[in-house]
């Protein structure tokens, strides 16, 4: 507008003033009281449309101490509004998502007590209800305070360190987290993302959290379900070991005294009779022949039940095994301990024994291997066994229907404290078992 119609009228005959009777009413203030009022005001630009203002009327005293005047400063703020407006419809938009949305949502104010050390409070600015609920902390007495003024002081200090982490990252960090809240023992599945301002300093903190009680406490069921099933199975498999054993005792003292008997018997009848007896000679070599056959099957059950070698410690017992492997195979087997004696109890020394035993069944039936390297040796606190084979390999996590080799062998291996690894090499498959 030209100055010329401005000057020397009043603000209510300046049409372009949308506000022009706030601004005369609070002109009187101004000059009564001597403070600085301010206020907002629209008015039109000569193109007719609507802007934005920000007006300070300031009094201005005479000489005598009196408000003699008032100045008007004013400032064009219509891009500003215009920025404002859309942040709150921005905020709107997304206020939706983040009271609906079922994970927990916080965003931390990051107060610097000193720039130069380490120490920082952290004040809540915001929590959607699904973070009130799982806490059991009302946003009301969430909202505006600092952390240790909400929690116990122990939950206070673990949600610090870890949103110091995120700070000192200067990242994204996702992290698990148990924290003993007013609803109880919570446990949180975290993702915590730091907010820089212009000048690239972290000065917030919005933090993503899901509750995980559920399946931390359905976890722990399994494990312990796991756990009970191992013990069964470790009990039937030593009730199994001592069966074989008996077993073992009964047909060789048993059976084999039998036989052994019932040999020296016919060896006895053909010294007597069969020198004047042809046919009777003849019939007790069959006989005896009979029963050095049944021995030696009997022999072969006992070994497979329970090699009596396996009595005298692992080290013979799997030397007893790869010497039994390749007579029986045809396979090159060798064994590499690092100990002439291996100190293992009963228990080890047999769930060894039949790893490997179950271990090369597997060679022989899949890997068309013509060698193979067992290894037994002390690894630290730990003894390490390894089988490898120049085989075709395998993919272990491929499992065939009704194939239990690999299962038997992770199984007996979790029931000592040991862990299995498979690992597939160049031209073959490597086995491996640590027990401590």
């Amino acid at each position: 507008m030209p100055i010329e119609k401005i000057l020397d009228r009043t603000p209510l005959e300046i049409a372009a003033l949308l506000e022009a009777q706030v601004y005369v009413e609070r002109i009187p203030g101004v000059l009564k009281t001597g403070q600085e009022s301010r206020m907002e005001f629209r008015y039109c630009d000569v193109q007719g449309g609507v802007r934005g203002g920000d007006m300070r009327l300031v009094p201005e005293f005479g000489l005598d101490g009196a408000v003699a005047s008032v100045l008007v400063v004013t400032r064009d703020i219509t891009e500003r509004k215009r920025m404002e407006e859309a942040l709150r419809e921005r905020e709107q938009r997304y206020r939706g998502i983040f009271d609906n949305v079922l994970d927990m949502l916080d965003m931390l104010d990051m107060l610097y007590l000193l720039e130069v050390t380490p120490d920082r409070h952290f004040r809540n600015l915001e929590v959607n209800p699904a973070f009130e609920k799982s806490a059991g902390i009302s946003s009301a007495e969430l909202v505006g305070k600092f952390i240790e003024e909400t929690v116990p002081e122990e939950t206070a200090n673990i949600i610090i360190v870890q949103y110091r982490r995120c700070i000192e990252a200067g990242t994204a960090i996702d992290e698990e987290v148990s924290l003993d809240m007013p609803s109880g023992l919570r446990h949180y599945h975290s993702t915590l993302i730091p907010v820089r301002d212009d000048s690239g300093r972290i000065y917030r903190i919005v933090g993503i959290s899901s509750d995980i009680t559920e399946r931390k406490r359905m976890e722990y069921d399994l494990k312990e379900s796991q756990h009970l099933l191992r013990q069964l199975a470790a009990r039937n498999e030593t009730a199994r070991e001592d069966e074989r054993k008996h077993f073992t005792r009964e047909i060789h003292d048993e059976l084999g005294q039998h036989l052994l008997a019932l040999r020296l018997g016919l060896s006895v009848m053909d010294l007597q009779f069969g020198a004047t007896n042809a046919s009777l000679h003849e019939k007790t070599q069959r006989l005896i022949e009979m029963v050095d056959t049944t021995i030696k099957v009997v022999r072969n059950v006992v070994a497979s039940l329970r090699p009596a070698v396996l009595d005298m410690g692992i080290v013979s017992a799997l030397e007893w095994l790869v010497g039994a492997y390749s007579e029986r195979t045809g396979i090159q087997c060798e064994l590499n301990v690092s100990e002439d004696e291996v100190p293992l109890d009963d228990a080890r020394s047999t769930a060894i024994f039949r790893v490997v035993q179950e271990t090369l069944t597997n060679i022989v039936r899949h890997a068309q291997a013509n060698k193979v390297e067992i290894t037994l040796e002390r690894n630290e606190t730990n003894y390490f066994l390894e089988v490898r084979d120049n085989g075709q390999g395998f993919d272990p996590s491929i499992r065939k229907e009704k194939s239990f080799g690999l299962v038997s062998i992770r199984e007996r291996a979790l029931m000592q404290g040991a862990r299995l690894m498979y690992a597939a090499c160049r031209g073959g498959r490597r086995f491996g078992c640590v027990s401590r």
